[in-house]
């Protein structure tokens, strides 16, 4: 299926067919449901442990285990997924070099090609940093 990469959604979310599809008991009565705010309404999802895969080009061997939403009625997204913080961003880093290429890897080496060793203050910053948008470099605010 294909799933839009939205950086500044902080969950990831399925619509209804994704969650037919895979098998999700939408009828289960002791399912955990959340409410979101997407596309500008408050949407019910359920949520589920599932395990997602990018299975094209170099990228087969990316899986991972994950709770993710899946919408209890589909609403027209234009895509089958949303691939937010939580449930991808929060595991992989992405770099796009429009329109040649892509390239995603586990947060752990990217982490690794930093400049070492950092300390936990320094890391606290690059947090910090990254929550702030990228807006400037850190203590330098």
């Amino acid at each position: 299926m294909r799933a839009l990469l939205d950086s500044g959604a902080p969950f990831t979310l399925f619509d209804r067919s994704t969650g037919d599809a895979v098998g999700v008991d939408f009828s289960r009565g002791a399912a955990r449901r959340e409410r979101f705010r997407v596309a500008g309404d408050d949407r019910i999802a359920q949520m589920e442990a599932v395990e997602l895969v990018i299975p094209v080009g170099p990228f087969e061997s990316f899986k991972w285990s994950v709770e993710v939403g899946f919408f209890l009625e589909d609403w027209g997204m234009p895509f089958a997924g949303l691939l937010g913080q939580d449930g991808f961003f929060d595991r992989w880093v992405v770099s796009f070099d429009y329109p040649r290429s892509f390239v995603i890897e586990a947060r752990e080496s990217f982490l690794e090609r930093l400049p070492a060793p950092l300390t936990d203050d320094q890391l606290n910053d690059l947090w910090e940093w990254q929550e702030l948008g990228w807006r400037g470099q850190p203590g330098q605010r």
